[in-house]
């Protein structure tokens, strides 16, 4: 019974992974760009083309995703892409903060 409750609680915190990641992951930071830029000091201009950057790196990911999850698995990517997701976000914060 035990190796079953454990295995519910794995499975149960595997399933928060994906949660945080579209609710704290790129959908706010893409939404939010031009506002982040500009309050890290970039012009209007630059904050809008840093936003289109961001985009154009998010489709590239996306495909360079497709061939890696054939080789590599999906889990070990899904682990790592939530693993740089939180350190991208900790980064946007300390510069803002700062």
């Amino acid at each position: 019974m035990e190796q079953y409750e454990c295995l519910q609680c794995v499975y149960f915190h595997l399933q928060l992974i994906p949660f945080f990641q579209q609710v704290t992951g790129i959908n706010v930071i893409a939404f939010y760009a031009p506002l982040l830029f500009r309050t890290i000091g970039m012009g209007e201009s630059a904050s809008l083309m840093s936003a289109i950057l961001i985009g154009a790196v998010g489709i590239g990911t996306a495909f360079l995703s497709m061939v890696i999850v054939d080789r590599v698995g999906r889990m070990p990517l899904f682990l790592f892409g939530g693993v740089l997701m939180f350190v991208s976000q900790v980064l946007v914060g300390a510069i803002i903060a700062a």
